[in-house]
This record gives structure tokens, sequence and C-alpha cells, in this order.
């Protein structure tokens, strides 16, 4: 077999393994997105810390993901950087478990759990999004370039697939838990949380394994392809590119605002079950990707930029949408239309990124793009956190005020910042 046989059939087992690796990553993300907030309300965290638990985390992935670049080039290789990333990943989840297994057993008060959950979801969140950059980079690298849309399109529609599996038997088996007797519910919600975080870490170990057996293409990365994070900034003003952070920033400033709040909302303040907590936030993600594939390859033939201006139009409505009812039954068509829109803005917001970058410049530009929208997320988190509890009440609820906010400035961002971009490259 001569070398360029080989070299394909390296390329498609690493794509067959990629693929396949989105299966326990979905598992693993799906817990860890949606299941942090509701342990949290179980050890009675106020708005202030629930801001705190958000945005502390995203700090420090922005952080992190600053020298992802400078690493990969350290190293010499991306693939050394990711697969000890998400060995770390998976084992993040044994503290987060741990925690309201100690509490039901009176090992630990709420008071002293909350800021150590804190620190442990620090620990997961930036082991989860540190190499990113330079995964991103290097899958992009193994993908054809028109293929791109339908591929990550059908991988995101397994991840999400398996992440909406694994929210709603999560969700089931809490509920479960809390079946019982009343003064036994919170001690068996806690220890429910403790086996649900236990298996998520088991899954992602799986993801390390799959990623060990993924090639990685050579990149050969030259002194010119270097820039600094204060260059990025200070030529963002002037290029394409830097107008497409800004605005993608904004959406997770406004995003974050009131993201955190809306397990708060359902599960504190209208007192849903587990259970039903669940349905809407599957719903959702089941919308998702069954939105991936069509947003794909439309984006293959019309540009991602299309599809995201598309996107940019639904997204301020999902959180003022909450402000009119409260209605399980309204609130789940709220919920398919989110699916829709996310489903699309996701998954051309990074196509976006690697379609402007050489790939040389890929990994730094990845980087930094995820940074600036941490940095934002940061702040956008802490805010609301902040606002939570010195809003006016709309509709009864202060929170609501907080997702009219959030919606005016995603629509801010799309009028303003998004009308600035420009495609990056030819449509069919």
């Amino acid at each position: 077999m001569d070398s360029i046989a080989v070299l394909k059939k390296k390329v498609k087992d690493s794509l067959r393994f990629a693929f396949l690796e989105g299966a326990p990553a979905g598992i693993a993300l799906g817990i860890m997105d949606n299941f942090v907030n509701p342990l949290a309300v179980a050890l009675g965290a106020s708005n202030v810390q629930i801001g705190v638990l958000n945005s502390l985390p995203r700090l420090f992935v922005s952080l992190s993901q600053l020298k992802t670049a400078d690493l990969v080039e350290r190293v010499g290789s991306r693939r050394r950087l990711i697969v000890p990333a998400v060995f770390l990943h998976a084992l993040s989840f044994l503290p987060i478990a741990l925690m309201p297994f100690l509490v039901a057993n009176t090992v630990l008060s709420p008071g002293v759990a909350l800021p150590l959950l804190t620190l442990g979801y620090v620990w997961c969140m930036v082991s989860a999004h540190f190499a990113g950059p330079a995964w991103g980079s290097m899958l992009s690298d193994l993908v054809p370039v028109r293929k791109r849309g339908s591929y990550f399109g059908r991988r995101e529609r397994l991840l999400g697939f398996v992440s909406v599996l694994s929210v709603f038997l999560a969700g089931y088996y809490l509920n479960w838990r809390v079946a019982g007797p009343l003064p036994t519910k919170k001690e068996e919600a806690l220890f429910g949380f403790f086996v649900v975080f236990l298996v998520a870490g088991s899954a992602r170990s799986i993801s390390g394994y799959l990623m060990t057996l993924i090639y990685e293409p050579p990149l050969r990365i030259k002194e010119e392809h270097y820039f600094s994070f204060w260059d990025f900034l200070r030529r963002a003003p002037e290029g394409n590119f830097g107008r497409y952070v800004a605005f993608v920033a904004v959406i997770h400033f406004a995003v974050l605002m009131s993201g955190p709040f809306f397990s708060v909302f359902m599960l504190r303040d209208l007192g849903f079950s587990y259970l039903t907590y669940s349905v809407l936030v599957a719903v959702a993600h089941t919308f998702a990707l069954l939105s991936g594939p069509f947003w794909g390859k439309y984006a293959d033939k019309v540009g991602n930029l299309r599809v995201l201006r598309i996107c940019s139009c639904i997204l301020p409505f999902l959180p003022i949408l909450w402000v009119f009812s409260q209605d399980v039954r309204y609130l789940f068509f709220v919920q398919i239309l989110s699916g829709i829109g996310w489903g699309g803005f996701n998954l051309c917001s990074v196509n976006f990124v690697y379609e402007s970058a050489i790939p040389e410049k890929r990994t730094r530009c990845v980087s930094y793009y995820s940074a600036t929208n941490g940095i934002a997320a940061f702040v956008g988190a802490l805010l609301g956190g902040v606002l939570a509890n010195h809003l006016p009440h709309l509709m009864g609820y202060r929170l609501l005020f907080l997702f009219l906010l959030s919606g005016v400035f995603r629509a801010l961002a799309g009028v303003f910042l998004l009308t600035k971009v420009k495609e990056v490259r030819g449509v069919v």
C-alpha cells in the first residue's frame, strides 16, 4: 500500500473515531451543561452564587485559552495537548459528584459545599474547553472544506442525540429519587446528583480513549504566523474577523446574562420537577440536532454568514417569549424554536472561524476567539447574578426582567455588529 493510500486510510479512520467520540462526549457535556445549576439550586444557592458559579469558570477558561496556541507550538502537537485535557476533564467530575454526596451525609454544610462546587466547576470547564481550539483546528484539517458543514452537522447530531438522552435519563432518575416521602427528598436528590456526575466522568474517559486513536495532520507554523492577543485586539476593528468576533462576544455576554437563571427560574420560582425541567431542556437539544444537518447543508450552499443572519433574528426572541407565559405547554414550543435557532448558530459560528483563518493561524485564531467570548460570558454571568436581585419585577418575577434585557442585547448585536461582517468564501 503506497503512502498516499495509507494517509487516506488514516484520515478516514480518524474521521470515524472523531465522529464516534461525539457519543461519550455528549453524555459528559450534556450533564455538565445542564445539571450543575440544578445541583447548586438543590444546595440552596442564591442568585449571586449562581452568577459566580457560571462566571468564574468562564474567566479561567478564557485565560487558559490565551495560552493554548503557545503550548501547541511548544509541544509541537495538538493531540498531545488534547488527550491529557480530556482525561483531566473526566477526572474533574469526581469532586463535583462528591459535593452532594458529602452534604447528603452531613460531612459538609451547603455553605461550604457551594464554594467547593464552584472550584470544581472551574476545573471541569477549563479542562473541557482549554484544548478546544486545538481540537477544532485539528479536526478542521481532517475534514475537506466543502464537507465541513455536513460532517460537523452529522457529528453534532450524534453528540446532541446522546446529550438529549443523557439529560432526559438524568432528569428521570433524579425525579425518581425524590418520589419518596417529603423529609427525604433533598437527601435523595443530592445522592442522585452524585450518581449522575459519576456517570458523566466515566463517559468522558471513553471519549479520551477514542481521542488517542485520531491521526493528527502535520502542522507547520512559521514565525510570521505568530500574533499576540493584544495584536488581535488592536487589529479587530479594522478586519472582518475582528468585527465577527465582536458580534459573537456580545451574543455570549447577552446569553450568559440570563442563561444560568433559566434553570433557577424553572426549579425554584416555578417549582417544576426535575423531569419537567429535563424535558424542556431536552426539547431544545432535540430540535437543535434535528435542524443541524439542514443548517449544515444549507451553509455549504449559501455560506455560514447567511445562516448566522437568519438565526440572529431568532435569538433575541427566545428569552423574551418567557415573559408572556410560564405554562409548560407554551414553553415546550418556545424550546422548539430555541433548538432550531441555536442549532444553526452554534454550527455556523464555529465553521465561520475555521474558514476565516489559514491552517497555520487557525489554532491561535480559535484560541483568541474563544477567549474573547469567555471574557464576555464572564462579565455577562456576573452582571446577571447582581442584576437578578435588583431589577424590578416583571409579571411577578425579577428574572423575567433579566430575560427581557438579554433579548434586547442580542437584538442590538445583530443590528449593529453582524451587519458589518462579510462572507469569507465563495458559495455554490
